[in-house]
């Protein structure tokens, strides 16, 4: 039996139809309410991601540029010793490129050796050329091209050093000799040409 309007229950409001008319808009509520808390967690998700991974890529590059001077320190080195061993019994350096014996004997890493069409050619780390040659009494090895941090970071172990002291000679950047020795201010001053730092190490 279906209870009238004018009956206690519908008085009170407990006619279904009325029911389902106060329960309707509050499950909508709830629902508008879920859906805003899951786009905010969402979002939450999608910042703490991004900040997370411009964190790993900062790290990585941070890393990756502290191995490349490393690398080009230990190519410096590596040349400077070979150089010098190859001619140790003679009297003066060959004018022009030393690339050659060096190539012969193995004494450029792999990673910094280029070949095209013949032509063996030598990169640093940070992708731009060195060049290595002889001028009689001593040689040359030039890196090209470095910003201002490499050029520091492969300057500052000669620091002190210059006029024959380890058997480096002179250091030059940019066509500009640095006086002997060689000293942190002259290399802070001397590597402050952004991009284009070009150092040539003079050896004995």
């Amino acid at each position: 039996m279906t209870p009238s309007p004018d009956s206690p229950a519908v008085a009170n409001g407990d006619h279904p139809t009325v029911q389902r008319a106060l329960i309707v808009p509050s499950n909508r509520r709830g629902r508008r309410r879920h859906r805003g808390l899951t786009l905010f967690g969402v979002l939450m998700g999608l910042t703490l991601f991004a900040a997370a991974v411009i964190g790993a890529v900062s790290l990585y590059n941070t890393a990756q540029e502290t191995q490349d001077r490393n690398d080009a320190q230990a190519l410096l080195t590596r040349l400077q010793v070979a150089v010098q061993q190859i001619y140790l019994g003679e009297s003066a350096y060959p004018t022009g490129s030393l690339v050659p014996a060096l190539d012969v004997r193995g004494a450029i890493p792999a990673s910094a050796r280029l070949e095209a069409a013949g032509n063996v050619t030598i990169r640093h780390p940070f992708g731009a050329a060195v060049q290595v040659t002889g001028a009689g009494a001593r040689f040359n090895i030039l890196f090209e091209d470095l910003q201002n941090a490499a050029c520091a970071s492969l300057l500052d172990p000669y620091v002190g050093q210059g006029g024959g002291t380890s058997g480096l000679w002179q250091v030059s950047i940019s066509g500009t000799a640095l006086a002997s020795p060689l000293t942190s201010a002259a290399v802070t001053a001397g590597c402050a040409n952004g991009a284009d730092n070009d150092i040539t190490f003079t050896f004995e």
